[in-house]
């Protein structure tokens, strides 16, 4: 288990945070410094610029391993106001990533997101009051952005890489049998949203849900083919046992501004 380091930045914030209006936590990875792959590092700094800007994320969390601190993301007062980093002394593990959530951002809106990962307006989806959070929890399918071009729309259709964004409002319930599980899976382990589907069913009756055709992620790497995985082998199965529906969760406030997105998409697309 990852050692985390708490600030008096950090206790200051759960107590402003808690007032507020409910705007989205956002909540990252590890970030890393790419120094040997310069426009890899571009990617991910653009990607974290990009969700600094959105307005509907009160709060980005970085953690960080020592030799990794973003300072020239954080040389504005809007940045740093924004962006809050948490010393690591290790590459964090999914379940320190969630018992973080679950211990510090008590009845907030997290979203833990991989750092090649940016949110659009479509956010606005989840400060809706309405929503009703209560066992539930949003596997979100990413679509892919190559040098602006975004493509692989039709993934949203299908149960299709929804491991780069869990959305859920904290505290989760009857944790011990995920956090026993995700302990266990290191960052950037591929399918794993299939392990979390199977803990939280099994200890909540909780079915996971996708509203990528309404709320929008976007996977940020253009040389995407040589990543490296680390892939969940023990549970396999676990996708056709535990499915993952498509949320029809959108609210009628929502209509104009989807339909907008899909104009403005289109228009991009043909011009």
């Amino acid at each position: 288990m990852t050692k985390f380091y708490t600030s008096k930045t950090t206790t200051i914030f759960q107590g402003r945070i808690l007032k507020s209006k409910p705007l989205i936590i956002l909540l990252f990875f590890s970030y890393y410094n790419k120094s040997d792959l310069k426009e890899r590092q571009k990617e991910i700094d653009s990607v974290i610029e990009k969700n600094l800007k959105n307005p509907y994320i009160n709060k980005i969390w970085l953690f960080v391993e020592p030799g990794n601190e973003p300072s020239h993301l954080l040389k504005s007062r809007f940045n740093r106001q924004k962006c809050n980093l948490i010393p690591i002394d290790d590459k964090p593990m999914y379940g320190d990533m969630f018992r973080y959530a679950q211990q510090n951002l008590n009845g907030q809106i997290v979203a833990i997101t991989n750092t090649d990962n940016y949110f659009d307006e479509t956010l606005k989806l989840l400060v809706d009051p309405t929503i009703d959070w209560n066992e539930r929890m949003f596997f979100l399918t990413r679509l892919e952005d190559h040098n602006g071009n975004i493509l692989d729309m039709e993934k949203c259709t299908r149960f299709y890489d929804s491991y780069d964004s869990f959305i859920f409002k904290s505290p989760l319930n009857n944790t011990s049998l995920l956090f026993s599980k995700l302990d266990k899976i290191e960052y950037g382990t591929e399918d794993v949203e299939n392990i979390i589907l199977k803990a939280l069913y099994e200890s909540n009756g909780i079915m996971g849900e996708d509203p990528c055709e309404f709320l929008r992620l976007y996977h940020h790497h253009h040389d995407d083919e040589n990543r490296e995985q680390h892939k969940a082998v023990d549970e396999k199965d676990i996708r056709s046992n535990y499915p993952l529906k498509i949320s029809e969760l959108s609210p009628p406030s929502l209509n104009i501004l989807i339909i907008s997105i899909r104009i403005l998409e289109l228009l991009k697309r043909y011009s």
